[in-house]
């Protein structure tokens, strides 16, 4: 496995408190979202990876606030910071997802409507959730896992996956 990028600390953000420095460190992160993620021009299976932008809050993409925030339902999520420290896991996972055996890349259970595939980073419980489209994929999500409720189901789909390869 190559080199995991640095983690994006709050507490070398300048400000006098930790809200001044919190909306220093939110600014940080949306510009590293944008570089590495929203204007990168990733791909994954051949595809584009693309962010959700709309509905904006406080001007920044939808999809922006899946990565650095977790809760529900939409309007009560909080900040994450293993989700913000983590951010610049995301192009780094989906970069070398088909690549690194490290990371586990599967298609999960249809949820919602949706086809989504996980990019596990089983080691270090770090997953990146994208969802097919009509030809692209949609990032959806990244979270560090700590539910082991959420740790069986990717387990259970990893395990379906690797069945279905060997059938």
């Amino acid at each position: 496995m190559s080199q995991l990028p640095d983690f994006i600390e709050m507490d070398e953000s300048l400000g006098a408190d930790t809200v001044e420095r919190w909306k220093v460190y939110l600014e940080v992160l949306f510009s590293v979202f944008e570089r590495t993620l929203a204007k990168a021009g990733l791909t994954f299976h051949g595809l584009s990876v693309g962010c959700r932008r709309y509905p904006e809050s406080r001007e920044k993409h939808y999809g922006f606030w899946h990565l650095v925030q977790e809760g529900w339902p939409e309007d009560d999520r909080t900040p994450d910071l293993e989700r913000c420290r983590r951010l610049l896991w995301v192009s780094w996972v989906i970069q070398n997802a088909d690549q690194d055996p490290a990371i586990r890349v599967f298609p999960q259970t249809r949820r919602f409507g949706e086809n989504p595939w996980a990019l596990w980073l089983h080691e270090h419980d770090y997953c990146v959730i994208l969802v097919e489209r009509s030809g692209y994929y949609m990032l959806k999500t990244a979270f560090l896992v700590t539910k082991d409720d959420k740790r069986q189901e990717l387990e259970r789909d990893w395990q379906a996956s690797q069945a279905r390869q060997k059938s």
